[in-house]
């Protein structure tokens, strides 16, 4: 069942190939594995695998026999992997380095395709909490998730991002030089807090402040106007909403059809993501219950907050423009 998603993966895949997602393969935030039974990455294992077309990083690694110097960095590997593609996994290339934010309030990479500066390796997001007593506006801050959704996040990728493009040899000969980064704060405070929201003002104010510190450290070391620089969003986020409306949420969507449908075992859905906005149905429990998919579209489309629902067999029946 599909509704129509908005997702990182995805986004990030598409500007790092240049391919549509039914071209390069990663269509969503998190697939479902019908074998065992539980959601997975679209990248397994922090494995570019599974994207099936080449990034702007793969040629240019490939082109340069790794000589250029190819920097990535991100707060989601989902996001980063999209962006710089496959490094050392891909046939002929050299490893490329990626940074990613670790659930362990550090920086980690996939050592098979990609590689981690030394440097890097000691940097915790710890001391951000521990220097705010482990508050940011009222709120707990204090482990690496939340601190990552707050506006003391943004000088912590900088100073990583900074401490690369002065440690690498970035702009060092005529040879073109790339820098992948996704910057995360925004997105996890807009997601926390709202597009309107207190929060979300502080942590745009800061990370503007520190990407102006990017772009100098990026001049300092690689010369005036030789430096060329691409930002594109991720997605925009909806305000909220007004009263009598409200949000429905993952779990809302979920309860609502098993009430309908399953109300003695609610095992007919199996995930759901928002992110994606696939709804998983078990086949099995479908037909033991003697329904169509057909009828859970329906019964979702006559919600007032939903504007349309699509089954499986509506995808794969789509033409294509």
């Amino acid at each position: 069942m599909n509704f129509l998603p908005t997702v990182t993966a995805l986004g990030h895949a598409t500007i790092g190939t240049g391919a549509d997602p039914r071209v390069h393969g990663i269509v969503v935030n998190t697939a479902f594995d019908r074998v065992s039974g539980k959601p997975q990455s679209p990248y397994p294992g922090m494995s570019p695998r599974t994207l099936m077309a080449l990034t702007l990083a793969d040629l240019w690694n490939l082109e340069t026999e790794g000589q250029a110097v190819i920097i990535s960095q991100g707060s989601v590997f989902v996001a980063v992997a999209g962006l710089v593609g496959h490094g050392a996994c891909l046939l002929n290339a050299r490893p490329t380095i990626l940074a990613s934010y670790s659930t362990q309030g550090g920086w980690e990479t996939n050592s098979e395709c990609y590689k981690l500066p030394e440097y890097l390796k000691n940097q915790k997001s710890a001391p951000l909490w521990e220097a705010a007593h482990g508050q940011w506006m009222g709120h707990d801050i204090a482990n690496p998730d939340a601190v990552s959704r707050s506006a003391l996040f943004p000088k912590f990728e900088a100073d990583a991002l900074v401490a690369m493009i002065e440690n690498e040899p970035v702009g060092a000969d005529d040879l073109t030089d790339l820098l992948l980064v996704n910057l995360k704060a925004p997105d996890f405070v807009g997601h926390q807090y709202g597009p309107d929201s207190p929060e979300m003002r502080e942590t745009l104010a800061e990370q503007d402040r520190q990407l102006a510190r990017i772009l100098e450290a990026l001049e300092k070391k690689a010369g005036t106007n030789r430096v060329v620089v691409v930002i594109t969003a991720d997605h925009g986020m909806p305000p909220e909403p007004q009263a009598p409306r409200k949000r429905y949420f993952n779990k809302d969507i979920v309860e609502l059809v098993h009430k309908k449908f399953d109300p003695d075992r609610a095992a007919l859905v199996t995930h759901f993501d928002a992110r994606n906005n696939q709804l998983f149905v078990d086949k099995s429990r479908l037909q033991e219950l003697g329904l169509k998919l057909s009828q859970i579209k329906e019964y979702l489309e006559a919600q007032p907050f939903i504007y349309a629902a699509y089954t499986e067999d509506e995808i794969k029946n789509a033409s294509l423009p």
